[in-house]
């Protein structure tokens, strides 16, 4: 039970074609726990992969690997087992979008990696990847990240709002 000192369990059920469920056994219809992973806070799903916010502030990522996206220094293909992100440690909140993930640091500012489309990592948006936790530039006291399919938000403590990505449809406002 998370705040009690008392080991949780993180469980994952679903197809495992890219180690979705951080596991190397089989596709599961039925919960199947991940090993080692007993201290999450939050997990975030994404496109054929996975990320898990640890008590430590440390974020592991799992699955399909494509490009490097899971952040986690090495170009396999998939990695089946919970792995740690380089460079993270001092998270508290994170975020899954569609192939890319961010997390707000405990400083207050915002990093995502993962595939760039139309720049939704907040780098610039002819970068195909980002395979590594990258800093956006010009945030600052940041509470909350919101990552969707093609853009991202963050909430600063103030209460104003700053979008980056695809503003197809005027989704960024």
């Amino acid at each position: 039970v998370p705040g009690t000192g008392t080991a949780t369990r993180t469980l994952c059920s679903g197809t495992n074609t890219h180690g979705q469920l951080g596991t190397s056994g089989p596709s599961s219809t039925t919960f199947q726990e991940i090993p080692g992973l007993t201290d999450a806070t939050d997990v975030q799903t994404s496109s054929g992969h996975a990320c898990a916010l640890r008590a430590t502030g440390d974020v592991v990522c799992w699955g399909s690997n494509f490009e490097g996206i899971l952040g986690v220094g090495s170009t396999e293909a998939v990695v089946r087992a919970p792995t740690p992100v380089q460079g993270l440690s001092d998270v508290v909140q994170l975020s899954a979008g569609s192939a890319h993930m961010c997390a707000v640091r405990r400083e207050g500012t915002v990093a995502c990696w993962g595939i760039n489309t139309s720049g939704k990592t907040g780098v610039d948006p002819s970068v195909p990847y980002v395979s590594t936790p990258t800093t956006v530039q010009g945030l600052a006291d940041i509470t909350q990240v919101a990552a969707g399919q093609s853009h991202t938000c963050a909430l600063a403590r103030n209460g104003s709002v700053s979008c980056w990505g695809s503003n197809q449809a005027r989704i960024l406002g």
